[in-house]
């Protein structure tokens, strides 16, 4: 920040109030209880998958050896095992837990069609309980979900990459639901052909899907109602 070349506790703290000055940065708010809980169970539970998955494909390399070690494949059986088991622990403790403390906003979100529990119980670790983020436009921001658009010069012009900010795994989960939502949702799978007809590339039109599911999600929310398929608004 203001090419400093200089870093100090003094210079560091002057720059920090001259950006909040400049800038007028939204006051944080410190998480809830239940959501530091859950982020700490979803923390974990994304460590055992990693380590699952380095697990798996090292008991797949051991299938290509002459022999296999007992003892070395007992132990690494049963490791993955007791992973395995902590993954399904962990699972229904963090849909438990927000089942509990969020009971409504579960069912709010999973009654769209094409999120899950899993998918709602990330949303709504994401926002804080939907407290941290008014509009599904700036969570889509957020999370890089939303296209970006480069130009300068006549050298550089890219248009409707995603900036794949933020979460990498909540936007996986999302782009797998929205595989769902245009087979069961009315107004997402509307979307998606409407834009496959256009000509716009499948993983373009999913975006737009997942960017569809994020405005139902906050629709539900903020209106405290479930979601009704292809709903439109009366007339009368």
């Amino acid at each position: 920040m203001m090419l400093s070349v200089t870093k100090t506790d003094n210079l560091d703290a002057k720059l920090i109030a001259m950006y909040g000055e400049k800038m007028k940065p939204d006051i944080y708010k410190i998480p809830s209880l239940d959501i530091q809980r859950l982020r700490q169970k979803r923390t974990l539970l994304r460590q055992f998958k990693k380590q699952l998955r380095m697990l798996l494909n090292v008991q797949e390399s051991f299938l290509a050896l002459p022999k296999v070690d007992h003892t070395a494949n007992k132990a690494l059986k049963k490791t993955i095992a007791f992973i395995e088991k902590q993954i399904q622990e962990l699972n229904l403790d963090i849909v438990a837990v927000t089942r509990n403390e969020f009971s409504k906003q579960l069912d709010h979100l999973t009654s769209i069609k094409g999120i899950g529990n899993g998918v709602a119980t990330e949303l709504i670790m994401a926002t804080g309980g939907f407290e941290y983020f008014n509009s599904a436009k700036k969570f889509a921001k957020y999370i890089g979900v939303c296209p970006s658009y480069q130009q300068s010069g006549t050298s550089i012009k890219t248009k409707g990459i995603i900036t794949r900010h933020g979460d990498s795994e909540l936007r996986s989960l999302l782009y797998v639901a929205s595989w769902s939502a245009i087979r069961y949702n009315t107004p997402c799978r509307e979307l998606y052909e409407r834009l496959k007809i256009k000509g716009k590339p499948s993983k373009v039109a999913l975006m737009a899907v997942i960017n569809k599911l994020l405005r139902e999600a906050f629709a539900v929310i903020i209106s405290n109602t479930d979601y009704i398929d292809n709903y439109t608004c009366s007339t009368e």
